[in-house]
């Protein structure tokens, strides 16, 4: 990026590597239209369960303008990300990163970045995906421990109280707690301690 004339600014407060993508495309990807025709591409490759399509499958007029950025890159007919971050990246837009724990991940890395402090929005997304009985459950544990990971401050569970407040009786709210449970506790047994888990985050 700083290569190609992005100033050292646009990149300073970049501090994952879900920031790190999200700066990369909005160096390359400028408009709409070429984010559309990336997100076409995802949908063709998922709906396909191919890494790799053909160009005509895309069907987007912007597609040429993609593979010019270098986002995409072709090989005769065929088109495909130029790295699989970038794919899981993208598909973490839209609804099908419920299909892929990568795309997963940064989807909820991006909606922490953007929730108020309490994190409201994130918790109740989380929680939303354990309800849901059609979501594979080890996408919901990532889901889950994406959100732990990110915690830094009591504020940042504010949200998830109220939650469980309004939802006493909830039996996927359980299931989940009793997950967040587990992951703290192996955090506390790797860290030693949470007062290290503490210092961790504050460093």
């Amino acid at each position: 990026m700083l290569a190609d004339g992005a100033s050292p600014d646009s990149i300073r407060t970049v501090a994952t590597q879900s920031d790190l993508i999200d700066a990369y495309e909005d160096h390359r990807l400028v408009g709409t239209a070429l984010h559309q025709a990336a997100a076409a591409t995802v949908g063709a490759m998922v709906s396909r369960r191919r890494l790799a399509v053909r160009k005509v499958v895309v069907g987007h007029d912007q597609l040429d303008a993609v593979i010019q950025t270098g986002v995409l890159t072709d090989t005769g007919d065929l088109v495909s990300f130029a790295h699989h971050v970038l794919f899981d990246h993208v598909a973490g837009d839209s609804s099908i990163a419920l299909m892929l724990a990568p795309a997963l991940r940064f989807a909820i890395e991006r909606l922490w970045r953007q929730d108020a402090n309490d994190k409201a929005q994130v918790w109740r997304l989380v929680a939303d995906i354990y309800a849901d009985a059609a979501v594979d459950p080890v996408l919901a544990n990532v889901a889950l421990r994406t959100a732990i990971e990110r915690v830094a401050t009591p504020v940042d569970v504010a949200g998830l109280v109220t939650l469980i407040a309004a939802r006493p009786n909830d039996e996927a709210l359980a299931t989940m707690l009793s997950r967040l449970a587990r992951f703290v506790g192996l955090a506390v047994d790797l860290a030693g301690s949470i007062a290290d888990i503490a210092r961790a985050h504050a460093s």
